[in-house]
C-alpha cells in the first residue's frame, strides 16, 4: 500500500507539471499579444484579435486541458493520502496481530490413526552445503553420525532414573495409605509425579485469604490449611528444600490464580485433580476438555498486566509443572513460561495459549544426558504469537524433548510455532501434531527464486511450524499439517541447521498440505560458514504448495535434501514459468539425493513436474520411481529436469566450500515413466536453454530404458522421454546408448 501511495504523489506532480505546460501554452502567445503586441488592432480589440492570431488555433481547449490536468493531480493526491492512510492502517493490524494471537482455533482433532488416514494418491486437478553431495556413495557418514548419535527410543527423564521417565507413561498407582497421607483418593484418583511419592507437599487454593504463616509444619501435608497466594506456597516451599534438603510438591486446586509464578529449584506445581489413572493421550484429551476457565478441573496462571511472564522457572536442578494452563492477557507482551539455566525441567500436560511474546522460551538448559534435559509431555500450545521468532516455542543453546504435544495456530515471522537457534544438541519432537501455525511477514520479494542468497539468513516469513537456525532437529513420527509461510518452508525451515525427519511405521510421519512461496512443505538454505540439512526418511510428503520453487520441498545454496524411502505425491509449485519442481527443487548449488521412494503425481506450471534442479545436484537411486508428474510450460522435463543457467549470485560462491563444480546428475536404476512434460522430454531434459555454455553438468544416466512411456504433450516430434540439450546442439534424445555418461561444460 506504501508504494501505491508514492505512485499516486508521482502520478499527480506530473500531471501537475503538464498542466504548468498547458496553461502556459495557451496564455503566454496572449499575455504578449496584449502586453507587447505591436499590433495597433490587437491592442484595441483586446481578446478576440489575439485568440484569433494565436499560434496554436486553440487556446481555450489546451487551457481547459491544463485545468483538467490540475484536477486530476489534485484528485490524486487526495488518493496518495488515502492509500497512505489505509497503509498505516494495516500496518498497525498487522502488528497488534502479531502481538496478540486471533480468535479461538477450532479444536484439534485428536492425533490417532484416524488422523493419518485418508491420503489419496491421484493425478491433481488442473491448478487456475559444508557437505558435497557425493554421488558416488549411498550414504552420507555425517548424515550416520547424527542419527546414531541420538538414540529415537530413548526417554528423557524427569528425575535422574530411566526408570522414572518410562513410569511416566504408565498409570502410576502408589499404595493407598502414602495417598490417604497426602488427602489424595485411596483408589489413586489423582497423580503423583514419579519419585516424588514421599516428598513434602503444601496445598495451594485460590478462594483462600492470604496471610501470615505461623507455623510451617503445620501446612506441610495438610490439605485442610491451604495457602491463598501461590508465590508465598512457593516460598515456603522452598524453605522446606533449604531445610530438608528435599523436592517439595505444590498441589494447586482448580481455580484461576492472577499472579506471574516464580517456581524455585526443586519444587514442583501440580494440578491437584489431574488424573492419576490414564494414557499420557488420555490425559492430553483431559487437558484440551477444559476450555472453559471456570472448569472445575482446570488450574489457570494469569499473570497481572504489567509482568512480562506467566511462569518462570528460577535456575535449579529438578523443577515441573504438571496440570496447568498458563494464559496470556491479550493485547499485552508477556511470555507464557521462561525457563533459563535449569536442569531436569518437566513440563507435563499444560497449556499455554494466546501469549504475545511467546508461548515458551527455553535457554541455557539442560545437557544431553538422560535425566538433565527439559521435557514437555502431551502439551498444548495454541494461539501464540511472537514479534521476532517462535511464537508457541522458542528454544537456545539448550537440550529439550518434545512429546505427544500440539502445537495449533501459533504464529511469528520467523518459526510460527518452535524456533531453534544456536543449540549444538538436538530438539527431539516425537509424536506431535503441528497445524495451522503461520510464519508471517510484512514484506514479501516479489521473485524469491531470484533473491540474493544472503538475504535468507534474516528474511521474516520462513518456517510456518518450525525455524531452526544453526542448531540441530529431529521430528519423529510427527503430523506437520496446513501451516503456512509468507516466504519458504510452509512446514519446517532450516537455515544453516540440520533436521532429520523420520517415521518409525506406516503414516506416522506425515507433511501435508503446507504452502509457502518457496518449499512449500520443507526449506533448506545454507552458506559457506553455515550448510544446511534436511535428511527425511520413510516420511509422505504430500498435497503441499509452493508459488514458485519446490511444491514438496526445496534446496538453495549450500544445503541438502536427503531423501529415504520418501513418498513425495500430488505436490504443487504455481507461478508461471517461474514455478519449477511441483515435488522437489534445488537450485543455486544446492544438492537432493533420493533413495528409494517415489515422486509421484505432482504438478507445476513451468518446468519439471516432479523434480528440478537448477544449477545444483542431483542422485537417484535405490530403484526409486518417478511417475505421473506434469508440468505445463514448454520447458518440459515432465519427471525430471535439470539445468545450468547464468547466476551472478552463484558465481561469487563458486570455489568456496560447499561450492564446487561440475554440477553432477546421476540416475542409476529408476523407473522415470507416464510423465507430462508438455515439452522437450517428457520423462528427463537437462542441459542448459542457451546457445552458449553455462556452469558445468556431468550426467550419468543407467539404465536409459528405465525412462520410458511419457509424453511431451501435442508436439510429438519432440523426444518424448529423454533430452539432454547444451549450447543449442541435441546430445541424447530417445535413442540413446546403454548407458549415458556426458561431460557438458
Amino acid at each position: 500500500m506504501a508504494s501505491e501511495a508514492d505512485r499516486y504523489r508521482s502520478w499527480s506532480l506530473h500531471l501537475w507539471a503538464v498542466a504548468v505546460l498547458l496553461v502556459a501554452a495557451a496564455l503566454g502567445p496572449l499575455i504578449y499579444c496584449l502586453g507587447f503586441g505591436e499590433l495597433a488592432s490587437a491592442q484595441e480589440a483586446g481578446w478576440g484579435v489575439c485568440l484569433e492570431s494565436h499560434p496554436l488555433q486553440f487556446p481555450a481547449t489546451i487551457f481547459v486541458a491544463g485545468l483538467v490536468a490540475i484536477l486530476a493531480g489534485v484528485i490524486l493526491r487526495i488518493q496518495a493520502q488515502q492509500a497512505q492512510e489505509q497503509a498505516e492502517r494495516v500496518r498497525k493490524r498487522r502488528e497488534r496481530a502479531v502481538q496478540q494471537a486471533g480468535r479461538e482455533a477450532s479444536r484439534t482433532p485428536r492425533l490417532d490413526k484416524h488422523t493419518l488416514k485418508g491420503i489419496k494418491r491421484v493425478v491433481p486437478d488442473e491448478i487456475d552445503v559444508e557437505d558435497d553431495l557425493d554421488l558416488e556413495q549411498d550414504s552420507d557418514p555425517e548424515l550416520e553420525e547424527i542419527v546414531e548419535k541420538e538414540d529415537p527410543d530413548s526417554v528423557m527423564a524427569f528425575l535422574q532414573e530411566e526408570q522414572q521417565a518410562q513410569a511416566l507413561r504408565r498409570d502410576v498407582d502408589s499404595d493407598s495409605e502414602h495417598r490417604a497421607k497426602k488427602g489424595l483418593a485411596s483408589s489413586g484418583k489423582y497423580y503423583v509425579p514419579p519419585g516424588l511419592e514421599g516428598a513434602p507437599v503444601l496445598y495451594l487454593e485460590p478462594d483462600v485469604a492470604p496471610g501470615e504463616v505461623d507455623e510451617l509444619e503445620k501446612y506441610i501435608d495438610n490439605p485442610n490449611r491451604p495457602f491463598g497466594d501461590v508465590n508465598q506456597a512457593l516460598r515456603q516451599a522452598f524453605r522446606i528444600v533449604l531445610k530438608q534438603s528435599t523436592p517439595v510438591v505444590v498441589r494447586a486446586k482448580p481455580g484461576v490464580y492472577q499472579a506471574a509464578v516464580e517456581i524455585p529449584d526443586r519444587v514442583t506445581v501440580i494440578n491437584h485433580r489431574m488424573p492419576a489413572s490414564a494414557s499420557v493421550d488420555q490425559r492430553v484429551e483431559w487437558l484440551r476438555g477444559q476450555d472453559d476457565i471456570d472448569h472445575p478441573e482446570r488450574v489457570t496462571f494469569l499473570a497481572p498486566s504489567d509482568s512480562e511472564f506467566g511462569v518462570r522457572v528460577m535456575p535449579g536442578r529438578k523443577q515441573g509443572l504438571f496440570g496447568c494452563h498458563v494464559v496470556g492477557r491479550r493485547g499485552v507482551a508477556q511470555t507464557g513460561l521462561r525457563a533459563k539455566e535449569n536442569m531436569a525441567l518437566a513440563i507435563v500436560h499444560c497449556a499455554f495459549e494466546t501469549c504475545s511474546r511467546s508461548g515458551v522460551e527455553v535457554a541455557d538448559s539442560g545437557e544431553d544426558l538422560d535425566g538433565r534435559r527439559v521435557q514437555f509431555v502431551g502439551c498444548v500450545w495454541r494461539n501464540n504469537s511472537a514479534v521476532r521468532r517462535g511464537g508457541g516455542l522458542v528454544v537456545e543453546n539448550s537440550a529439550v524433548r518434545i512429546e505427544a504435544s500440539i502445537f495449533d495456530g501459533n504464529r511469528a515471522p520467523r518459526g510460527g510455532a518452535i524456533a531453534v537457534a544456536d543449540s549444538k544438541i538436538p530438539l527431539m519432537v516425537q509424536r506431535s501434531l503441528l497445524q495451522r501455525n503461520r510464519a508471517v511477514a510484512n514484506d514479501v520479494p516479489s521473485a524469491v527464486d531470484v533473491m540474493k542468497l544472503e538475504k535468507w539468513k534474516s528474511i521474516e516469513g520462513v518456517g510456518g511450524a518450525m525455524m531452526v537456525e544453526d542448531g540441530l532437529v529431529r521430528v519423529v513420527d510427527c503430523v506437520v499439517e496446513g501451516n503456512d509461510a509468507a516466504v519458504g518452508g510452509g512446514a519446517i525451515a532450516s537455515l544453516g541447521g540440520r533436521v532429520v525427519i523420520k517415521s518409525t511405521g506406516d503414516e506416522r510421519g506425515v507433511c501435508k498440505g503446507n504452502r509457502a512461496c518457496a518449499g512449500g512443505g520443507l526449506l533448506a538454505v545454507g552458506w559457506p560458514e553455515r550448510p544446511a540439512l534436511i535428511r527425511i526418511k520413510e516420511v509422505q510428503i504430500i498435497q503441499n504448495l509452493a508459488k514458485t520453487v519446490g511444491g514438496g520441498a526445496a534446496a538453495i545454496g549450500n544445503a541438502v535434501l536427503h531423501c529415504e524411502h520418501v513418498q513425495v505425491e500430488t505436490n504443487r509449485a504455481e507461478g508461471g514459468k517461474r514455478g519449477v519442481g511441483g515435488g522437489i527443487a534445488a537450485w543455486r548449488g544446492a544438492a537432493a539425493k533420493l533413495i528409494g521412494g517415489e515422486v509421484v503425481s505432482n504438478q507445476v506450471t513451468g518446468g519439471g513436474g516432479g523434480i528440478a534442479v537448477l544449477n545444483g545436484s542431483l542422485m537417484l537411486t535405490g530403484r526409486c520411481a518417478v511417475k505421473r508428474n506434469r508440468c505445463k510450460a514448454k520447458t518440459g522435463g515432465g519427471g525430471v529436469l535439470a539445468l545450468t543457467t547464468a547466476d551472478r549470485d552463484l558465481e561469487r560462491y563458486i570455489g568456496q566450500q560447499g561450492f564446487s563444480l561440475p554440477f553432477k546428475l546421476k540416475i542409476e536404476r529408476v523407473r522415470i515413466t507416464l510423465n507430462d512434460g508438455a515439452g522437450p522430454g517428457g520423462g528427463l531434459r537437462a542441459g542448459n536453454l542457451v546457445d552458449g555454455v553455462t556452469f558445468p553438468l556431468a550426467v550419468s544416466i543407467n539404465p536409459p530404458e528405465w525412462i520410458t512411456g511419457n509424453e511431451t504433450g501435442a508436439d510429438q516430434q519432440l523426444a518424448e522421454n529423454i533430452w539432454i540439450q547444451w549450447a543449442g546442439e541435441l546430445r541424447v534424445n530417445d535413442d540413446a546408448p546403454k548407458t549415458i555418461k556426458l561431460a557438458l561444460k
